[in-house]
């Protein structure tokens, strides 16, 4: 009847409907070709969400036939095209069969985030009856979900009628293990400078990363010390996003991250996600800062001092993560910027009581040329340069530093430079190094 009143999405969805049913009776092959006939009809009609809704039906049918790969590339662009039209329910669906599909495939915390993003969508929605009616073959992931506290008691709701709907005796079979895949054996990150990441010598690269976000919510997972819930990952790494697409780019970068370096990088317990790099990680800002820490202690020899310092200058290869510009990276990228240009100073402080003045001008040149206001580094080459005997070089730099503050900065020296600069016009005393 939908045919002779050219009804073609009522006749689409009929064709769904019963793709569906063959599914469910193992008969793929029929079950294909109907399926393929809805989605064929639908692209000839541009209906974009009628496509997306049968790449779900698709999506598992793949999955059933062994073809998880295939199933997973379905349901993600079906998830974008349903965030697109802002068809939530069919939308869930799918994040629910993601789901579903990523922890037959082995990566359970993925499988937990889209898990997550389904029950955000059935809150909004009011409605998770579809996770019982198409859940049949979900128990072991609810399961797993649950001992983790995903979910809540809505999930545990589901699971129990999920359980009441199974037919009273079912045919015996082996329960599925789940076996955590092994992790890398060395990962080595790199953010001061040029930002890199190389797990087991294979480097990450842009393709691999797929979006500059996936960069960026590995840095940022990286900085942090506690698991942080995804509220308060989007507000630091999408602060302009709105509020109806951050769920669906959320998820997906939170993919392809799993995807760049290995399927458990990160966690996912309690609502609250972490980055889980274990103890095999080596990180160039942990070891500068380290170094630092170490150089700054008072009961190291002075040349003990002097090594740390310059092992961490060695780390400094540039800003910390120069390419990204959100307030996060922003603030890190000053405190370790300051540290750095610290180091150089206390270093050269270190060579000069040595007796080493070419070394800690050189030192202090590096600290102006990366900071052209950095007082420190200004006042110890024009310390540095009296102590040696060119007090006309001497002043010469006061006076180029004064100019420098009066038309950049619209400010005059603090009262040591004056003093400093008056003594050596005066040929007096100077400070002790």
């Amino acid at each position: 009847i939908a045919q002779r009143v050219d009804e073609i999405p009522l006749v689409n969805y009929l064709l769904d409907a019963l793709s569906n049913t063959h599914r469910l009776l193992g008969d793929y092959a029929t079950s294909e070709r109907l399926l393929r006939q809805a989605i064929h009809q639908a692209e000839e009609t541009q209906s974009t969400y009628e496509v997306a809704t049968y790449d779900i039906s698709a999506a598992m049918l793949a999955e059933e036939q062994g073809d998880l790969r295939r199933a997973e590339g379905l349901l993600r662009s079906s998830i974008d095209r349903l965030a697109a039209s802002g068809a939530k329910r069919e939308l869930a669906r799918a994040h629910f069969h993601l789901a579903r599909t990523l922890f037959a495939g082995g990566e359970p915390d993925a499988a937990g985030s889209e898990l997550e993003a389904t029950l955000e969508l059935c809150r909004e929605l009011g409605y998770d009856a579809f996770m019982v009616a198409e859940g049949h073959r979900a128990g072991a992931m609810l399961s797993w979900a649950i001992s983790r506290g995903i979910g809540g008691r809505r999930l545990e709701l589901v699971a129990q009628r999920l359980e009441l709907s199974r037919p009273a005796v079912q045919a015996s079979r082996r329960p599925r293990v789940y076996v955590e895949p092994a992790g890398p054996e060395k990962i080595e990150i790199y953010s001061l400078g040029p930002a890199r990441v190389v797990v087991d010598s294979r480097s990450i690269t842009s393709g691999d990363w797929a979006v500059e976000k996936t960069k960026e919510l590995f840095f940022y997972l990286l900085q942090q010390s506690h698991a942080l819930r995804k509220e308060q990952i989007v507000d630091n790494v999408w602060p302009d996003l709105e509020l109806g697409k951050s769920n669906s780019q959320f998820h997906s970068t939170m993919y392809r991250l799993r995807r760049a370096l290995f399927p458990q990088c990160v966690t996912y317990r309690d609502g609250r996600y972490q980055l889980a790099l274990g103890k095999s990680y080596w990180y160039d800002a942990e070891e500068f800062i380290r170094m630092l820490d170490l150089a700054d202690r008072t009961d190291l020899s002075s040349a003990e001092r002097a090594e740390s310092y310059q092992q961490a200058i060695r780390l400094y290869q540039g800003p910390f993560l120069e390419e990204f510009y959100s307030d996060w990276s922003a603030q890190r990228r000053e405190l370790l910027g300051l540290r750095y240009l610290q180091a150089l100073a206390r270093l050269a402080r270190l060579k000069a009581r040595e007796g080493a003045m070419d070394q800690a001008m050189e030192l202090l040149r590096t600290a102006v040329a990366a900071d052209p206001f950095q007082e420190e580094a200004h006042y110890g080459l024009i310390h540095y340069s009296a102590l040696m005997g060119d007090r006309t070089a001497a002043l010469h730099h006061y006076r180029t530093y004064v100019e420098l503050l009066r038309d950049e900065l619209g400010a005059g020296p603090s009262s040591e430079f004056l003093v400093l600069a008056d003594n050596i016009a005066r040929g007096q005393a100077l400070p002790a190094l």
